[in-house]
């Protein structure tokens, strides 16, 4: 049965992908996503039960559909397949709180690594933050072993504002971050 698109979908388009709001039917695709070990490695969580990721994806779309909306959380889908193979997801920033700081997470099914869908994702998501949202400031951050990620937002045009060390939530001992960022001002140069 086709499904009957709600009024304000929201989406993204690349040549290659679409970035759309979750749905419900998505979940055994962000399960897998949030089961992935080699994901989860690089995440601030463990790998999920099908319970665990059902409450996120239920949270996901119910912030997608809070008006005015302040959270973006997007399905990283191909375009020929609309299957979700990742995430991506930006708002108000929590590091940086204050109006005009958006912050930006994402993560991608380990099956699809190596194909450049991450910085062709964070592009029009960075995009939209400065022309649409209006944003002066975006950021993002990741342990700094996880070197695809922090190429994927260099890629994206972040820029590496600075390295810090922070406690890793799951093992309680101290890691290396880096955060990335970029300025309006920067992006329209």
């Amino acid at each position: 049965m086709p499904r009957t698109p709600v009024e304000d979908d929201f989406n993204l388009r690349t040549p290659r992908l679409l970035l759309r709001d979750f749905r419900e039917d998505d979940l055994p695709a962000v399960h897998a996503l949030r089961s992935d070990e080699k994901v989860a490695t690089f995440m601030d969580f463990h790998p999920e039960s099908f319970e665990q990721s059902a409450e996120w994806l239920k949270g996901v779309i119910f912030r997608n559909r809070q008006r005015p909306r302040s959270t973006y959380n997007l399905a990283i889908t191909q375009c020929e397949v609309e299957q979700a193979v990742g995430w991506v997801g930006f708002g108000e920033s929590e590091r940086y709180p204050g109006t005009g700081n958006f912050g930006v997470g994402f993560m991608l099914a380990s099956a699809y690594w190596g194909r450049g869908y991450l910085p062709e994702a964070l592009r029009p998501v960075v995009s939209y933050v400065f022309q649409v949202l209006g944003g002066d400031a975006i950021s993002a951050w990741c342990f700094a072993d996880n070197t695809a990620s922090a190429r994927a937002m260099q890629k994206a045009g972040l820029q590496l504002q600075k390295r810090y060390q922070d406690t890793e939530p799951k093992s309680g001992r101290l890691v290396d971050c880096l955060e990335y960022g970029l300025r309006s001002d920067q992006w329209r140069a």
